[in-house]
């Protein structure tokens, strides 16, 4: 077998993902590679094994789900896949208690995708740090802790043992904006405080649902998405479908 000895392996966790969308039967996202970063260490993974049949022969049906252990003391790995990404996916890391590892996937789609817990509950990214003109790099402080890198459209997100969470696309516009100003004189005027008030003032709309995810150099080049809280209505609920389009206006 061609594989890795590991010794000094005290917080092993086994993390599991899988496709939650509706052709996770049928569409092949394998073989998945999980690599650890800072390593040669490159795991290739394949799909559940088909177990079904149809007459002579097999249904062709494998679902979309994977098995990984992982190092979970402080090494980051890096998910890729050689098919297309599913649009929901699910990630659950179990082990022991403080097993934890952050994970990045990268996405070759111009949607934006979003961190979910368990309970189905928005995971918002790091705020913009203005010390150093980015997100804030991911501690480790609470599972679902994320970054989305533009641009490049890797989604980094930690997760710890005994957490769930999902990952799907989210209700906002994507965005990039060259402005005729140097790096200096853009934090110099506020920075991205300032352009989010502006940008929602001469949109009309709330300068919450406006966020700058990455600021580059030359002139000043700035990324940022608008979005909106969706209002989820529930069996019985009377709300109206006009009081409804004004919350989410």
């Amino acid at each position: 077998m061609n594989g890795f000895y590991c010794l000094g392996f005290k917080k092993y966790g086994i993390l599991v993902f899988e496709s939650m969308d509706e052709d996770k039967m049928d569409r092949s996202m394998q073989p998945v590679y999980m690599r650890r970063k800072g390593s040669d260490e490159n795991n290739k993974l394949n799909s559940f094994m088909d177990k079904c049949w149809d007459g002579f022969y097999t249904c062709q049906k494998r679902l979309s789900r994977f098995v990984a252990i992982i190092d979970g003391d402080a090494h980051d790995y890096e998910i890729v896949y050689t098919g297309s990404v599913a649009k929901k996916m699910k990630y659950r890391l179990q082990g022991l208690p403080g097993v934890s590892t952050t994970i990045s996937v990268h996405y070759t789609n111009p949607k934006v995708y979003s961190l979910y817990d368990s309970n189905n509950k928005y995971v918002p990214m790091n705020d913009y740090d203005k010390s150093s003109k980015r997100l804030k790099d991911i501690e480790g402080k609470f599972c679902g802790e994320n970054t989305y890198v533009a641009v490049k459209n890797y989604l980094n997100f930690h997760i710890k043992s005994g957490c769930e969470l999902n990952i799907k696309p989210r209700n906002v516009v994507m965005a990039m904006v060259r402005l005729e100003w140097s790096f200096d004189q853009f934090f110099s005027d506020g920075g991205a405080t300032t352009f989010a008030d502006r940008l929602a003032g001469a949109l009309g709309i709330h300068a919450s649902t406006i966020k700058v995810v990455g600021v580059y150099k030359g002139s000043s080049i700035i990324d940022y998405e608008v979005g909106v809280e969706e209002v989820e209505v529930t069996e019985g609920d009377d709300t109206t479908a006009e009081e409804i389009e004004k919350m989410n206006l």
